[in-house]
């Protein structure tokens, strides 16, 4: 009770209903609480109970603090009263396991053996939860891991997680052999935002793939490999989590306020019951003649609205499960990336305020999409994508592509309803004031859309030196190093296993069609896919992509330049953009124009 009524004050603050001592009180009060902790930390809790109530009285938090305080109070009170200072019961006297049993060991067992890679940072932090009740239980304690432990291999991490790997695929071997017909293949519990899912599978590919200077084949045996390469569980812990929502796994999970909810989930999960489908992964390639773009970060805006740019960490862009755009979609999500609290509630509010400033800031000048074209690039044809025909790109905000039929937590989708296993892209583009037009029942946005298998994007430096980019809700910018003309490619590298409730699943439905490790493409074309992975889970792509601080101040002082230049977007300009494109979105389907 102590828990869970601290966890409610915690969350009241995170809303601003309280102030901010009320969440750091709370926090400490919740904290002692599941951690078992008696004697002088549940009183303190209690005290911290107490005073909940005093500042209610005195005006300074709201009535429902006052009330869970009273609550907090109230149970730390009882549990002391009975004689709460002898250890005896531990954490389960207080709060119930966020855990569920489960028997993957169990060769007749219908729990499916399983790992799991938890982003502990990730929105309101309950990957932490996760972690740390998985060590007081035996089943759990050697398959969940800090994602971030494994890809820096902290304590030997990344090795022990090769190790469980390898228990979990002949836990799989033994169970298909006591019970045939049953489909055993691993489960990959990936927990975090949607960025997190091509991290996992990243960490996964580095354990599996030889040591050697470049890609020499994988450790397992090809059948090993197509038969139990695990299936990827999406475990909603970020701010939008699109992923998790599509595949049936929900938005949203809080193991302290509601472990009986997360318990079933995992459960579920971890059920040989919940089916296995196929999942494209897209992969973006530079020019292979080498003279592409660079990448860095945004690093917020200065009192004119010009951006200032800082040096990319680790992550690059080249997988992508979920969607890829240029322009204001990406500006928007580099900005919350820059303004990014502890607070899932937070962040969400944080995408409203910029996507206004993104129309209307002092920034609105840096979505800019003069000078990009697409091209659709076909087995016989190319088609020009965007601008579409007679329509100018500086007409439009943003452009892009969808591979699952969500975007922005849910709140916009596809008109035909992007499948995620149909090998194809699907593409849009907005414009300024663009009014949406379709809404459905659910009061979600959906927008037209085009498929297509593969896809160069060009841009030309020159009339915009920088462009904002998005992939999974990871925000980066690219540029060319000497503000010349780069391209870049984009198509489908492989196809994995992912599981789906299918009662909660869409739209659209999954498919059942075999679902295994499949790189798709020439032969080529799979040994550069593989080569590129092996490069990104080794730090290769991240030497030859981000762009050094000397790339990064230089291309600053251009943005700079620019933006007190003539070319710089004023406020006339968008009111006539305004007229021009409001009322519709004009978009890819409508128009496309073939290219001789």
């Amino acid at each position: 009770q102590a828990a869970q009524a601290g966890q409610r004050v915690a969350q009241a603050a995170r809303r601003g209903q309280i102030i901010e001592q009320a969440t750091s009180a709370g926090q400490q009060a919740m904290q002692a609480a599941q951690g078992g902790q008696y004697g002088q930390q549940l009183a303190q809790a209690a005290q911290t109970g107490q005073s909940f109530v005093e500042a209610a009285q005195t005006g300074q938090i709201v009535e429902q603090a006052a009330q869970a305080g009273q609550k907090l109070a109230q149970a730390a009170q009882a549990v002391l009263t009975a004689g709460a200072d002898e250890p005896s019961g531990g954490q389960d006297a207080i709060c119930q396991s966020c855990l569920p049993d489960v028997a993957p060991e169990d060769p007749m067992s219908d729990d499916v053996p399983f790992v799991g890679l938890l982003n502990p940072r990730s929105g309101s932090k309950n990957g932490a939860v996760f972690l740390a009740e998985a060590q007081k239980r035996t089943a759990y304690t050697s398959r969940l891991f800090d994602i971030v432990h494994v890809a820096i291999n902290h304590d030997g991490k990344r090795d022990e997680f090769r190790a469980q790997l390898d228990r979990v695929r002949d836990e799989a071997k033994e169970k298909r052999a006591m019970q045939p017909g049953k489909d055993f293949r691993p489960r990959l519990i990936c927990g975090g935002g949607d960025g997190t899912a091509s991290f996992a599978l990243t960490c996964v590919f580095k354990v599996l793939m030889l040591e050697s200077d470049e890609f020499n084949g994988y450790r397992w045996s090809t059948d090993d490999m197509n038969d139990f390469f695990p299936a990827l569980v999406q475990l909603p812990l970020g701010t939008g989590n699109d992923l998790a929502g599509i595949l049936g796994w929900g938005r949203t999970i809080d193991p302290a306020a509601n472990p009986k909810g997360a318990q079933c989930w995992f459960k579920k999960a971890l059920s040989v019951q919940s089916p296995v489908r196929a999942f494209d992964v897209w992969g973006m390639f530079p020019p292979a003649d080498g003279d592409g773009f660079k990448v860095c970060m945004l690093n917020g805006l200065d009192k004119d609205g010009s951006p200032l740019f800082k040096v990319a960490g680790p992550s690059v862009p080249f997988l992508t499960l979920l969607y890829f755009s240029m322009g204001r979609d990406a500006f928007v999500v580099a900005q919350v990336e820059h303004h990014r609290t502890e607070s899932q509630i937070m962040n969400k509010a944080q995408y409203l305020v910029q996507a206004g400033q993104a129309v209307l800031g002092p920034g609105a000048s840096n979505v800019n999409l003069d000078g990009v074209e697409v091209v659709g690039v076909e087995e016989t044809s190319k088609l020009r994508l965007f601008p579409p025909s007679r329509l100018k790109a500086a007409e439009f905000q943003t452009v892009g592509f969808m591979n699952i039929n969500s975007l922005s937590a849910g709140t916009i989708e596809s008109r035909e309803q992007a499948s995620f296993s149909d090998e194809k892209m699907d593409f849009y583009c907005e414009s300024a004031f663009s009014a949406i037009p379709k809404i459905t029942k659910k009061l979600q946005l959906a927008i037209p859309t085009e498929k297509h298998h593969h896809a160069l994007w060009r841009v030309d430096g020159g009339k915009h030196p920088y462009t904002f980019i998005q992939y999974d809700g990871e925000g980066r910018v690219l540029f060319h190093p000497s503000g010349g003309f780069f391209e870049l490619r984009v198509r489908q590298v492989m196809q994995i296993p992912v599981v789906v409730d299918v009662e909660n699943e869409g739209p659209p439905a999954s498919q059942p069609v075999p679902a295994t490790l499949r790189f798709i493409g020439s032969e080529a074309e799979k040994a550069e896919a593989q080569q590129r992975i092996y490069q990104l889970a080794h730090g290769e792509l991240s030497a030859e992509l981000n762009a050094t601080f000397e790339e990064v101040s230089a291309l600053e002082q251009r943005a700079r330049q620019r933006s007190r230049g003539p070319d710089v977007v004023q406020a006339k300009d968008r009111s006539s953009l305004r007229k021009t494109t409001s009322g519709a979105i004009t978009t890819i389907c409508e128009a496309p124009c073939t290219i001789q």
